[in-house]
């Protein structure tokens, strides 16, 4: 994988356990799938997908990554007594795209879809880097969707100062070089394929 260290725009994803499997089994597994497809999806929860798009268009960056967190106390949105259930999406869509596509067959992409939702968020992956070695984590901006803006600090404490993190606890972010706040352990990086983004889904 080149010239991570030196990125301009990616994203930072929250990663644990998912849809009953253990992080190092999903990452051995991603990698594989992306050695024998040359490509494989990787889905996180449903949002929208088209202003990070528009944003990554603008920029133009040579390379996207997106950073995997820590998975220490991380739980499982598909685990154990959550209401979520379980299942291997059978289609996707790229972003920019109409058209679903059945989900090949050298790929697997489960996912703890949310009561009545059939479709969830995906990066496209075209290679997978575990473990890290060295990482020098870079300070960093992240773009909030709502207001359409790159921001350095999500809130202040009580007694004005600022919180450690620049950007939320949760949720896949979309982040660049800038700010104050250097970025988050590091787990695994994903180098993502244009267009970096898709949906994946369920029939029925």
């Amino acid at each position: 994988m080149s010239n991570w260290e030196d990125f301009e725009l990616g994203f930072w994803h929250p990663f644990g356990p998912h849809a009953m499997e253990p992080p190092e089994k999903i990452l051995a597994r991603k990698r594989r799938e992306t050695e024998e497809n040359g490509w494989t999806l990787w889905s996180f929860n449903h949002t929208n997908l088209e202003v990070w798009y528009q944003e990554l268009i603008a920029a133009s960056p040579p390379s996207v990554f997106a950073f995997c967190g820590t998975w220490k106390k991380v739980s499982d949105p598909g685990g154990p007594g959550s209401v979520n259930t379980n299942n291997n999406s059978t289609r996707f869509q790229f972003i920019g795209s109409s058209c679903w596509q059945p989900v090949p067959q050298s790929i697997k992409v489960p996912h703890p879809f949310k009561p009545g939702k059939r479709e969830a968020s995906a990066f496209v992956v075209e290679s997978v880097e575990f473990p890290i070695q060295s990482f020098r984590p870079p300070s960093l901006e992240w773009f909030s969707k709502d207001e359409r803006l790159w921001k350095q600090d999500v809130r202040k404490r009580r007694d004005g100062t600022l919180l450690p993190y620049f950007y939320p606890t949760h949720g896949e972010i979309l982040i660049r070089r800038g700010g104050t706040h250097p970025m988050r352990k590091v787990s695994a990086i994903l180098k993502l394929k244009p267009p970096y983004l898709a949906s994946v889904g369920i029939d029925g």
